[in-house]
């Protein structure tokens, strides 16, 4: 892929997508260096054809000045997008184990299973790809409280959502009308999600939407209270497994 095409799917990447300016960064910078290093094809009265260069800077950088740093460009590149791919390929593991998942939280404050803890853990870093796999409806084994079913993929990814951001609006998002979310409170979402695929994809959109512009608004608030796991009488009290959770700043 030349790199004008690779600049121009970057622009088009979404803006959740926190590695985006570095990327795009990274990229500029090697097309400067490159521009830097012109070489030129010359003849040598010898008759024998070499290459020499003109570093076209007014300080006259030397030519193994400017090859170093496109090797240590090259290097770092490498190695950004090399822990990048790590990481991704860690949350995209991480969401495609909930398929096993027995438990959501529900009632006790940290009930649930540890594969729904584990992912909010992750905090800011994995919101991108959970906001992708909204429209999974891939059944898992937790069952819904209260409602017919078991969650899907896309519900937990909401829920994780909603526990790395605290008071983030899912209800909001679906419906403005007050009577509605007070009628059924959290209702109206399994109502809005069990419609349709189309109802989960509109759904997707928004959340993409919101999180664009309230990103940078998104503070770490730590939380030290202890909470419980379980509904038993000897439960253990612990901290939450992210140590806190982000609010928005007013």
């Amino acid at each position: 892929m030349s790199k004008n095409k690779e600049l121009f799917r970057l622009k088009k990447a979404p803006l959740e997508n926190k590695y985006f300016p570095i990327t795009l960064q990274l990229l500029v910078t090697e097309r400067m260096l490159l521009r830097k290093l012109r070489l030129e094809q010359k003849t040598h009265p010898s008759g024998v054809t070499g290459i020499s260069v003109e570093c076209g800077t007014k300080s006259g950088e030397s030519m193994n000045t400017l090859i170093m740093k496109i090797i240590n460009f090259l290097l770092l590149t490498f190695i950004f997008m090399s822990t990048f791919a790590q990481k991704q390929g860690k949350y995209y593991e991480q969401i495609n184990k909930l398929r096993s998942i027995e438990a959501m939280p529900y009632g006790p404050e940290l009930s649930g299973d540890s594969l729904f803890w584990n992912l909010t853990k992750e905090k800011l870093a994995i919101v991108p790809f959970l906001i992708e796999r909204i429209d999974d409806t891939t059944q898992t084994n937790a069952p819904v409280p209260y409602f017919s079913g078991n969650y899907a993929i896309g519900d937990i990814c909401i829920r994780a959502i909603e526990e790395i951001i605290k008071e983030f609006p899912t209800v909001k998002l679906i419906t403005n009308n007050d009577n509605e979310v007070k009628e059924k409170g959290y209702g109206v979402y399994w109502d809005y999600v069990k419609t349709g695929l189309k109802n989960r994809r509109m759904l997707k959109q928004k959340v993409k939407q919101w999180y664009a512009k309230n990103r940078n608004r998104l503070t770490w608030y730590q939380d030290d209270k202890l909470y419980a796991a379980s509904d038993s009488k000897n439960a253990q009290l612990k901290r939450r497994p992210a140590g806190g959770y982000y609010i928005i700043k007013k």
